[in-house]
């Protein structure tokens, strides 16, 4: 997709405005926001990278921008709201399952819940920034 498709997709995203999908009222889990925000930032690469099946049509190159946005802002809340928020809820329920059997309680979920997401999110990047790397 075009650049200002995938910004404007990633600016919508950070303002929390949503066109497709409604974002939850709270958060997608009590975990800190870091791993959300690098998976929004693997989510952009990978739409940045893909290439669009709409530069085949002949469409006015107007319409093909609009088109283009709507798409990005589309796979962007898809990505984060949909996909990230169950993956986001299953860690968190996870990490406090465990650290409640292991005696572990109080913030100290709170921060390991948050380095699980995060690490899962940075890993998703990690893997977007190699697959760039690789496609130059």
């Amino acid at each position: 997709m075009r650049t200002f498709a995938v910004i404007a997709a990633g600016s919508a995203q950070l303002l929390g405005c949503a066109l497709f999908f409604s974002q939850p009222m709270d958060q997608c889990s009590p975990a800190p926001c870091l791993g959300g925000y690098l998976f929004l930032a693997a989510t952009l690469m990978y739409l940045r990278d893909s290439g669009c099946w709409l530069r085949y049509f002949p469409i006015h190159p107007l319409w093909l921008a609009i088109i283009e946005v709507l798409a990005a802002v589309f796979f962007a809340e898809l990505g984060t709201v949909v996909i990230w928020c169950n993956i986001e809820r299953f860690l968190y329920d996870l990490t406090y399952t465990i650290f409640n059997v292991i005696g572990i309680q109080g913030d100290n979920v709170y921060w390991l819940s948050g380095l699980m997401t995060s690490l899962v999110a940075g890993v998703t990047l990690l893997y977007f920034i190699e697959d760039d790397d690789q496609a130059f």
